[in-house]
């Protein structure tokens, strides 16, 4: 079990929820994963370490863990919700559409700026999520076509 699998597994616990070893099995699964991911990829992930944890053990984890923060819901390009693992604390995300890399990252001004778009518009905000869809670093390398050198 990893460190993230064991902090999710804690957060649970101070919810009053119980780790079953459905969850647990869900909670490994995605503990560590560096990328977006949908639902049905928990699902086959899952489904190779224990067929017998259902599909509704995987969709009522998932939405457990995103009502405590755990996950984020990372809307797609394709308008499809994916997810990603989260650390606590707002942030937003750099999400590559070439590998599904999520990188959170923190704007300190935009939270300014969004209180006063709502302030002008006399508009209460209850939440808000920035999404930059593009290249990772690891990408536009892999696509930037190589130039010859002298030596070529």
């Amino acid at each position: 079990m990893s460190t993230r699998s064991e902090r999710i597994s804690r957060l649970l616990n101070e919810h009053g929820f119980s780790v079953t070893p459905g969850r647990r099995v869900v909670i490994d699964a995605l503990a560590d994963r560096e990328v977006i991911f949908t639902a049905n990829d928990v699902v086959a992930w899952v489904d190779r370490v224990d067929p017998s944890i259902g599909r509704a053990t995987v969709f009522r984890t998932l939405d457990l863990l995103s009502q405590l923060g755990v996950l984020n819901r990372v809307h797609g390009e394709d308008g499809c919700h994916r997810y990603t693992v989260c650390d606590a604390g707002h942030h937003h995300h750099l999400v590559c559409t070439a590998c599904g890399r999520v990188i959170p990252f923190e704007l300190t001004g935009i939270e300014e700026e969004i209180r006063q778009a709502a302030v002008q518009a006399q508009f209460m905000v209850s939440s808000h999520r920035v999404e930059l869809f593009g290249l990772c670093a690891n990408c536009q390398a892999a696509q930037s076509p190589r130039h010859p050198t002298a030596g070529d």
